[in-house]
This record gives C-alpha cells, structure tokens and sequence, in this order.
C-alpha cells in the first residue's frame, strides 16, 4: 500500500497527497472523514483510515486539490467568522 504524506493543514481540513494524487479529508479527534460523503463516518488517522474515508474517486491532480483546499478553507474561515 503506498503512504499517504500530509502536505498542508488549515483548521481541520487536510491535504494528502499518495502517489502523484492528491485529496483533501477532515480530520478531527483523531479520525478522518471524507468531504464527499453525504453521511460522512469517521475512520482511523491512519493510511488504511484516508484510503477508506476518501475512496477510489477524491484523488485528483494537485492543481485541483490544492483549488478545493484553498475554497473549503475560505469557506470553514468565513463562516467561523460570522459565527463570532
């Protein structure tokens, strides 16, 4: 099994990259959840955890991962800062 890197990290949202193929997964209290799910389960923080969380369709190229980090980030930020 190839190993997951963690590349950046904004609140809880993770960007990994596997191979060439890059995803992004939510990562809080020690587990992994997958940003596509519409009932999002919680897995292990572990390489077998992402794999299971993000399934075979949320790897894509960097450019397109690091476009949908950058948008989930801003928005987690906009609406922490309304909800102050």
């Amino acid at each position: 099994m190839a190993q997951v890197h963690w590349l950046d990290r904004r609140g809880s949202h993770v960007l990994v990259e596997r191979d060439g193929f890059f995803a992004v997964i939510e990562e809080r209290n020690g587990e992994v959840y997958s940003l596509q799910a519409k009932h999002r389960h919680g897995f292990p923080k572990t390489e077998e955890g992402v794999f299971a969380a993000t399934g075979p369709t949320a790897w894509r190229s960097e450019m397109a991962a690091r476009r949908l980090f950058d948008e989930i980030t801003l928005r987690a930020e906009d609406l922490a800062q309304r909800m102050r």
